[in-house]
C-alpha cells in the first residue's frame, strides 16, 4: 500500500505541473493577443500584427495546441490516478492489476501528449520570437524556410509518436527501431 500511495502521490505532482504549463501556454497566448490585437499606436505591437502576423498566428495556434496537449496529459495522468487509487483500494473491481497500470502510466505511449506539448511550446517560442524580430527591423530567415523547420520538427516528432506508441515498454524505442541511435549505457568510471 505505501508504494501505491507514493506512487498516486507522483502522479500528483505530475498533474500539478501540466496543469501549471498548460495555465502558462494560456496566459501567454491571451497576454499576446491582448497586446497585439490591443495596439492602435505605431508600436512594435502593432508591427507584429500588422506586418508579421505569418509568424504570429501560427505561434499563437501553437501555443495553444501546446496547452491543450498538457491539459490532455494531465487528464489521462488523472484517469491513471484514479484507476491506481481504485486498484488498491477494490482490486475485485478494477479490470487491471496494479503493477499493469502502473506499468502502463510509466510507458512512453502515455507521455506522448507531453512530449508533443513540449514541441508545439517550442515551435511557438520560436515563431512568437521570430515575429518579434522581424518587426524590431531585425533581419530574420525566410519564412519559406521556417515553414520548411516547422513541417520537419512535426514530422519528426509524428515519427517519435509512432514509435512510442508500437515500442512503449522499451527502454530505449528509437535506438530499438534505429540502432545506430541506440544510446549507450554509462558505465562506472567513464
Amino acid at each position: 500500500m505505501a508504494n501505491g500511495s507514493r506512487y498516486l502521490d507522483y502522479l500528483d505532482k505530475e498533474m500539478t505541473i501540466m496543469g501549471i504549463l498548460s495555465t502558462f501556454c494560456v496566459a501567454v497566448v491571451a497576454l499576446v493577443l491582448d497586446r497585439v490585437c490591443g495596439a492602435e499606436k505605431p508600436t512594435l505591437f502593432l508591427l507584429v500584427r500588422t506586418e508579421q502576423g505569418h509568424y504570429l498566428w501560427p505561434a499563437t495556434v501553437s501555443f495553444s495546441a501546446a496547452a491543450a496537449l498538457f491539459y490532455k496529459q494531465r487528464s489521462d495522468l488523472a484517469w491513471f490516478y484514479g484507476q491506481i487509487a481504485l486498484s488498491l483500494e477494490r482490486p475485485s473491481v478494477c479490470s487491471q492489476s496494479t503493477i499493469d497500470l502502473h506499468r502502463d502510466a510509466d510507458s512512453w505511449a502515455t507521455w506522448v501528449p507531453y512530449q508533443s506539448a513540449f514541441t508545439a511550446l517550442g515551435i511557438g517560442a520560436v515563431l512568437y520570437a521570430l515575429a518579434v524580430f522581424g518587426a524590431s527591423g531585425v533581419r530574420t530567415v525566410s519564412p519559406r524556410l521556417v515553414l520548411a523547420l516547422v513541417a520537419g520538427t512535426v514530422a519528426i516528432q509524428a515519427v517519435r509518436m509512432v514509435i512510442f506508441r508500437r515500442h512503449k515498454y522499451d527502454d530505449d524505442p528509437i535506438g530499438t527501431v534505429f540502432p545506430f541511435l541506440r544510446r549507450k549505457a554509462i558505465q562506472p568510471g567513464d
